[in-house]
């Protein structure tokens, strides 16, 4: 799945207070896959997206997919 929105994630932890080995944790995967999908190195599958979505308690849209007006460069 090619994500469009990669540093969303990471806005995302922060406004939850939550650390990538928190989520990493909790998803039951590691923190480089994490780190790599927010840097754009990786694209998770669609499992893996909806499990972190999950955890995340979102929708994988949400999570991995700008909404018109976002930005998630800074």
């Amino acid at each position: 799945m090619k994500v469009l929105a990669p540093k969303k994630l990471a806005k995302i932890l922060i406004d939850m207070n939550m650390s990538q080995t928190e989520l990493a944790e909790k998803a039951d995967t590691s923190v480089s896959y994490l780190n790599n999908i927010i840097k754009g190195k990786q694209n998770p599958s669609l499992g893996w997206a909806l499990r972190i979505a999950n955890v995340l308690g979102m929708t994988v849209d949400n999570v991995f997919f700008e909404e018109r007006g976002d930005s998630y460069d800074n």
